[in-house]
């Protein structure tokens, strides 16, 4: 991709930083609920289920599927496998950065990458380890942005093509599409070949969903009101805080004084572009998590690199220190994620609910606790990952029976009937465990839930706090 090839010093130094930088997600397993929904998925995948039937999220299809190929491999559910591939993805994108047309010398693209590895890990463990969507979604981003930028068919084809697998990963990506026509406007022939091959790779999307109609509604059409919706007023201050400001411009703000000092360089205004992009699909939902600022550490690397180049001694020295100790500060505090984030503990319940049932059983978690279904490796009844699809729970807004009036009204018939379709054998009502916010949303907060309840199951455990019912009928 490059047409200057890397030597092997430089691969080798890449990718021997990004597994050192990574080395917490190789120790722990779970950093953030998300890996477990995709752990979810894809033991749904395993058994038999689709994905927008059986295990609905708002997310695209191709970081479950990872999953599954990284379980089938293994032979197990180890996220360390995972995060190790997660790694070397971000390695990858290090290596794809440091392509690009506009980076004419070795120091720049050293810089280039080395923006990429340290930006990548700047987060709190839950953005910085995990193996998330939008992790996956970076090498294709940025090699369907550098692509992008360099004149000739053939690479403006494979171009859309990962732009199409960015999108299946991370669908904030979708906005790339946009930058990609700034880049090549100009080149007619290289615009059509992006789009075409952009179209083969949709096709590709489409196909792993099993369920493209359904894929459609849910990760797009179907997410307008949560995307929309507005913030509580308390939690927008906490995002505003401590994911913008501690995680963007404290932790990343030597990547952006260094871009910043380039904004009239018209040799990289489509890369402006492409950050504004990326920026506006950070700030959607007003959510600010630092993962969702992946999507612009290229183009911000790809910009700031020439930069950081051309400087010399003591003010090179500094400015590798400050892209460097908040990427070593971030990776120390991942080998205590507790300190950061409180982690509900689900093993003890799930190996309950694993002695109690069948692996072709299904179980209803009402709440927010995919772990449970990880560590229990069942398939989720209802049809949804998490009950916050039906009750219209989110991180960032106050909860209560409120949020149930911005769900879409398929979600809910979607849910019960695929109750009445697949009933569960088992249900856990995390609402009496009060974990993640579900003490305002008690199992009779849904009419049609709780009289399915009363009828045909009885309570016959209560463990950590959560309520268990066995089906009776």
């Amino acid at each position: 991709m490059t047409g200057r090839p890397f030597g092997r010093l430089f691969v080798g130094s890449v990718l021997a930083v990004v597994v050192l930088t990574h080395l917490p997600g190789l120790v722990y397993e779970l950093f953030d609920p998300d890996e477990a929904v995709l752990a979810e998925q894809a033991i749904t995948l395993q058994h038999g289920g689709t994905l927008y039937t059986d295990a609905i999220d708002r997310k695209p299809p191709v970081p479950p599927w990872i999953y599954r190929g990284v379980f089938d491999l293994t032979g197990g559910t180890d996220l360390r496998w995972v995060h190790l591939l997660a790694a070397l993805a971000v390695g990858l994108a290090a290596l794809v950065v440091a392509s690009d047309v506009s980076l004419r010398t070795r120091a720049a693209r050293v810089w280039a990458a080395g923006l990429v590895l340290a930006g990548s890990v700047a987060f709190t463990p839950t953005n910085g380890q995990a193996a998330n969507f939008a992790h996956f979604a970076l090498p294709f981003g940025a090699a369907a942005m550098v692509l992008a930028r360099r004149p000739g068919v053939r690479p403006a084809l494979l171009g859309g093509v990962l732009l199409a697998l960015a999108v299946g990963c991370r669908q904030t990506w979708i906005l790339g599409g946009l930058a990609a026509l700034w880049s090549t406007a100009r080149r007619p022939r290289d615009l059509a070949a992006y789009l075409l091959g952009a179209a083969a790779g949709a096709c590709a999307v489409l196909a792993l969903s099993g369920d493209p109609a359904a894929m459609l509604y849910w990760v797009f059409a179907g997410n307008g009101g949560f995307v929309s919706s507005a913030p509580d007023a308390a939690e927008l201050a906490k995002g505003l805080a401590g994911n913008l400001g501690l995680q963007v411009l404290v932790a990343h703000g030597a990547l952006l004084v260094l871009a910043a000092r380039r904004w009239r360089d018209r040799e990289v205004r489509d890369l402006w572009v492409w950050t504004l992009t990326a920026l506006v699909a950070f700030v959607a939902g007003w959510r600010f998590y630092g993962h969702y600022f992946l999507q612009a550490i290229p183009p911000l690397a790809v910009i700031a690199a020439p930069v950081g180049a051309r400087l010399v001694s003591r003010a090179r020295a500094l400015t590798a220190a400050a892209v460097g100790i908040p990427a070593l500060v971030a990776v120390g505090v991942a080998f205590a994620p507790g300190l950061v984030r409180d982690y509900p503990d689900a093993s003890r319940v799930a190996a309950f609910v694993a002695a109690q049932t069948e692996p072709q059983d299904r179980v209803l978690v009402w709440g927010n606790l995919p772990e449970l279904f990880w560590q229990a490796n069942r398939m989720p009844a209802g049809g949804f990952v998490t009950a916050d699809l039906v009750t219209g729970r989110s991180g960032n807004r106050a909860p209560g029976p409120t949020t149930y009036a911005g769900v879409p009204s398929r979600a809910r018939e979607h849910f019960l009937a695929a109750l009445r379709a697949h009933p569960p054998a088992v249900i856990v009502d995390t609402s009496t465990a009060r974990l993640r916010q579900y003490d305002s949303y008690p199992m009779s907060s849904m009419p049609e839930l709780a009289r399915l309840v009363a009828r045909d199951y009885t309570p016959i455990a209560r463990i950590d706090g959560m309520t268990i019912y066995r089906r009776t009928n």
